[in-house]
């Protein structure tokens, strides 16, 4: 009876100008012994099918040849590794010079290969789990899906998916065929493991598996944190004119590695530990709008947004450069506040399409190329919420904008042309709205990742930079960067918004306009000796690395 023929994958890798054909290959070889392993041939793109199999044959010759020396074989001259492509259906070869790009667009459904007595089926750009990984920690009651994945020519909500779970590794009972899996309180004690069965429309890709490190756990009571004596400041909700505006970088999962903050356990660095911390924080402030930074989409739409759609809170959120699944969240008390209109803009993007509002630029951006080159791959983003106050005796609206400008330390010029842009922007915004008899306020906040010395911490208070400015010293400058706004930071600069074992500062700022906004009063942060005792943030009793800016304002 004939063997069922076993699959190979071929599959081509654009952003590397590469393919590569991946088949698992299990036969025995008379007097050497079983040839066992996973062959995988990398060729260029532009190589031919001859190419391709010449490599293939290479590869399994020197694996023979170590399994003759195991097996003290010096000679054996009969034994020939032999491949061909063919078509399965008219049984003629693909041609030898054929270039595997011209055999991969074709995607032929019909091609296979033999080796020794094991033949081949070809699947083209089958699906692919190229990354998975499982979160460090587990806790019961809380839903878990995997902390990595990425499927390639695939797609997330075609794969299946498989729970199990195991006492010793060995024995597994199957728990749940969902991307999610919220573990109970009788799997506490137990290992997960996730089966993925990636697929797209018309095809399925190999299983992938992955275990858990760690047994799930039960999580415990949350212990008392430092930032309940800020809540004292913030007892009860303001009204009138007056309103509380926080903004808090809650510190992304996707950037919550133990190689970061070695210094914190994994079990309180876990993100279902910290979003109750976050959730706990913020609600103590009984504030009317807030902003936040790295907010994870899954934690956002699985967590925050219901938990304070309960608190009678409305919500926006947009992914950075709605591509990465952490980005920025505005909050906002819908008793105080009407939403007008939300959005978000991608600075790069922005400087693309809508060259005429950004030409002033043009001369800075141009002149140096590294420059270009690193501002337009920033995915960096600016979300505006624009609000309407209720029961009010004037038609007054608040345009809230949100940012995280680009991390770098070397970057400064590129925060600095980011932080220009949304500046003009919201001036144009402001523009849209102060007519008719409205009151239009602005409030810019977010984590600037620039300290209080910085050029962007300038420009943004003093409303100009010269020319001769330092930070322009490699480009090309004959401008003078302005904006119409007459902006303070609302909470000053504390000497610690960011505290970890590497750096220690103030990063993240609100900034108002003084002329038409009055700071009520300012939460007082935890104060430096009490932070200086931990090595860093976060830890038990601090869930980001970042701290919350409380502030209450008045419209003027």
């Amino acid at each position: 009876m004939e063997r069922l023929p076993r699959t190979a994958y071929l599959r081509e890798f654009e952003t590397k100008n590469q393919c590569e054909l991946l088949f698992d290959l299990t036969v025995e070889l008379p007097k050497i012994g079983v040839l066992q392993e996973e062959v995988r041939a990398v060729r260029r793109i532009t190589d031919t099918v001859e190419s391709l199999l010449q490599h293939i044959i290479n590869k399994l010759e020197l694996s023979i040849k170590k399994l003759k020396k195991q097996a003290q074989i010096e000679h054996d001259d009969e034994l020939q590794v032999n491949i061909s492509l063919k078509n399965a259906l008219t049984k003629k070869p693909i041609k030898p010079k054929m270039v595997l790009k011209n055999l991969i667009n074709a995607r032929m459904s019909n091609v296979e290969f033999q080796i020794f007595d094991q033949r081949y089926v070809v699947v083209i750009n089958a699906p692919l789990v190229r990354d998975m990984k499982l979160p460090q920690v587990l806790y019961a009651n809380y839903e878990v899906q995997p902390s990595q994945l990425f499927i390639l020519f695939g797609e997330k909500s075609s794969s299946k998916f498989t729970w199990l779970k195991s006492r010793d590794k060995s024995t597994w009972v199957q728990v749940a065929n969902t991307f999610r899996y919220k573990p109970s309180e009788e799997d506490v004690g137990h290992y997960l493991k996730l089966i993925c069965v990636p697929c797209c429309s018309v095809l399925t890709g190999p299983a992938v598996e992955v275990v858990s490190d760690s047994r799930v756990v039960e999580m415990g009571e949350l212990p008392t944190c430092p930032f309940e004596k800020r809540h004292e400041f913030t007892t009860t909700q303001l009204a009138d004119n007056c309103f509380r505006f926080v903004s808090y970088n809650i510190l992304s999962n996707r950037y919550a590695d133990n190689e970061q903050f070695s210094y914190c356990p994994p079990q309180f660095l876990a993100i279902d530990y910290r979003k109750q911390l976050v959730a706990k924080e913020l609600s103590g402030y009984n504030s009317d709008i807030f902003c936040l930074q790295e907010v994870d989409q899954f934690a956002y739409n699985y967590y925050y947004k219901n938990l304070f759609k309960n608190k009678n809170y409305h919500s926006f959120y947009y992914r950075k450069g709605n591509k990465i699944p952490e980005g920025l969240a505005c909050f906002y008390n819908k008793t105080r506040f009407k939403r007008v209109d939300d959005h978000q803009i991608i600075y790069s993007q922005e400087y693309s399409y809508k060259k005429n509002h950004y030409k002033y630029l043009r001369p800075i951006i141009e002149s140096n190329a590294l420059l270009k080159d690193c501002f337009m791959k920033q995915l960096t983003s600016l979300q505006v919420t624009v609000l309407n106050v209720n029961n009010s005796n004037r038609n007054v609206f608040i345009i809230v904008a949100n940012t995280h400008l680009y991390y770098h330390p070397d970057a400064e010029l590129v925060r600095v042309l980011q932080i220009s842009m949304a500046t003009t922007y919201l001036s144009l915004l402001h523009k849209q709205y102060n007519k008719d008899g409205n009151t239009v306020r602005v409030i810019l906040c977010g984590d600037f990742n620039s300290v209080p010395t910085s050029t962007v911490y300038e420009f943004l208070t003093k409303g100009n930079l010269s020319r001769d400015n330092k930070v322009f010293e490699k480009t090309v400058n004959n401008v003078n960067l302005r904006h119409d706004f007459q902006l303070q930071s609302a909470c000053g600069s504390p000497t610690y918004t960011n505290y970890t074992d590497d750096f220690r500062g103030c990063l993240d700022y609100i900034f108002i306009e003084k002329d038409k906004m009055r700071v009520c009063n300012v939460v007082p942060f935890p104060k430096n000796e009490d932070l200086e005792a931990f090595e860093g943030l976060p830890n038990e009793v601090y869930p980001s690395d970042h701290l919350a800016l409380v502030v209450d304002l008045e419209i003027i």
